[in-house]
């Protein structure tokens, strides 16, 4: 029998580079379509850059997968441990309201309920101001290419919406660590 081999992607942990991190549900699920558990991806966003000293620039929640760029504020910074406290509290969060209200959605799942996908996801550092401002429209355009909303700044789930001025039930950017944009003349 043949084993397939996956790709292992290598963190580069230590500089502090910005880091554009993707990572989706398991099988490509669609578990972010409520917004109760999109409330608990910004929730636990908001905790991971407390607990992990970074700054978060840009995010977007699809539905079945998010993307996320921060800038480590601080040399120690893993982006596993990251993305280990975000997937946890994500996950303990859906685990614990599936217990109290799905049940049987918990039984079909035979004792294994998966949040994510396993594996790290996609993990690129970007040093250059231009390829994380490149990064950030890719980031706010992603609901429009999928054809989900007509701007990006529509998109409920995403810090397009906090650019745009709408602060209110947005997960605030941390604005003041952000390169200059080259592509604006000052």
């Amino acid at each position: 029998m043949e084993q397939k081999h996956r790709k292992r992607i290598r963190h580069f942990d230590g500089t502090l580079d910005a880091r554009f991190l993707t990572f989706s549900c398991y099988q490509r699920r669609a578990y972010f379509l409520k917004p109760r558990t999109c409330g608990w991806m910004l929730h636990a966003l908001a905790l991971a850059r407390r607990e992990h000293s970074v700054h978060l620039w840009a995010y977007v929640i699809m539905p079945e997968h998010t993307h996320v760029l921060i800038w480590p504020t601080v040399r120690s910074f893993e982006v596993s441990a990251f993305l280990s406290t975000v997937k946890q509290s994500v996950s303990k969060r859906a685990l614990n309201y599936l217990k109290k209200h799905a049940p049987h959605y918990l039984e079909k799942q035979q004792g294994s309920f998966h949040f994510w996908q396993d594996g790290p996801g996609f993990d690129r550092n970007l040093w250059e101001p231009a390829a994380v401002w490149d990064a950030i429209d890719y980031i706010h355009l992603n609901p429009v290419r999928r054809g989900l909303c007509e701007r990006p700044e529509d998109w409920e789930g995403s810090s397009c919406r906090w650019y745009a001025g709408h602060r209110l039930r947005t997960l605030a950017i941390d604005a003041s660590s952000l390169p200059q944009d080259p592509r604006v003349s000052s």
